[in-house]
């Protein structure tokens, strides 16, 4: 599985509360079909509105594992989908009636996030019970939106990247505990969200970038024993936060760039290097020369970066979704 972290900042910032939807004429997915095929196979059929692109969507049966949502499209309809709408797909909720219930096993919505009618699209979500990956980054969505997700029990990963969604309702999701991944970067209420994740031996990816964590919080994350991608950018670790993460001999990856780490930590870093950590990403702008070439000694594809400034890159792309579901 891979998910990836979130940018830090959001040019629009936070969305309000949605309006009531009124896009009924904005509707182009206009038809959805069965066809039978010579070996006896079913086709789902969707016609699309003339020149309107509903997005990309994603299967092992398209050439390339991409198709765009234009005109006809068609796929063996037991085949997982993935999909990635776009801004003009979400602009009328309507435009999912006509997605086949429990077809989506993937949906992406970090480059077009959900601005308008987001408590109606989530409703409409509800027919997909099959999702086992959902991407929600900077959409207009609030904890009441979270009663849909927790009707979708096949749900591996989750990405709530700079919504309101707070870690306190988070926390009361039912599937929490059998997630292997969550970015939840930008966001409030991780400390609740992290004490409900206490010991859960599912979770192998965890996103908590601009989040300010606290000793107490890196300590419930040294309890998530399979933990193998940790990503905590400006999140006021110390070295005494990287020292508790020590106990997670999974670990593979640790980005904590924008966080001061000095080079006291160098002990740490090694004994991390022993138990396993191949990939590393700080911020050292007070570190020696020699003390840098320690750690590329010690974890040879660490990034080192001498400025603490915001991660400008995130490893969350519609490719990586795919990529968790053989689609």
């Amino acid at each position: 599985i891979a998910l990836g972290g979130a940018w830090c900042w959001s040019l629009s910032g936070k969305m309000g509360p949605s309006p009531k939807s009124t896009a009924k004429s904005n509707v182009k997915l206009l038809s959805c079909k069965t066809e039978k095929t010579l070996d006896g196979k079913e086709n789902i059929v969707l016609e699309f509105a003339p020149g309107f692109n509903g997005g990309t969507f994603s299967s092992s049966k398209f050439p390339g594992g991409k198709k765009e949502a234009v005109g006809e499209v068609r796929w063996e309809a037991k085949s997982p989908l993935g999909f990635a709408p776009s801004l003009e797909f979400l602009e009328s909720p309507d435009n999912f009636d006509a997605l086949p219930a429990n077809q989506l096993w993937v949906l992406y919505l970090k480059n077009n996030p959900i601005r308008n009618h987001g408590s109606e699209i989530m409703k409409k979500l509800a027919r997909q019970t099959n999702l086992c990956a959902l991407d929600l980054e900077s959409s207009n969505i609030a904890d009441d939106d979270l009663t849909v997700v927790a009707g979708l029990k096949r749900l591996k990963t989750l990405s709530l990247n700079n919504t309101n969604i707070t870690g306190a309702s988070l926390a009361k999701l039912p599937q929490l505990r059998q997630l292997s991944a969550i970015s939840f970067s930008d966001c409030t209420g991780t400390s609740a969200l992290l004490a409900a994740l206490d010991e859960s031996d599912r979770l192998e990816q965890l996103y908590l970038d601009c989040n300010s964590l606290t000793p107490a919080d890196f300590k419930k994350i040294s309890t998530l024993k399979n933990l193998f991608e940790l990503q905590v950018n400006n999140s006021n670790m110390h070295n005494t936060d990287l020292a508790s993460l020590t106990s997670l001999t999974k670990l593979n990856t640790l980005d904590a760039r924008g966080c001061p780490i000095t080079a006291s930590a160098i002990e740490t870093i090694k004994k991390m290097g022993k138990n396993g950590l191949k990939k590393l990403k700080l911020s050292v702008d007070d570190w020696s020369k020699a003390d840098v070439r320690t750690i590329q000694k010690t974890i040879p594809g660490a990034e080192l970066t001498i400025n603490r400034v915001r991660p400008k890159d995130t490893a969350l792309t519609p490719s990586d979704f795919a990529g968790m579901i053989k689609l």
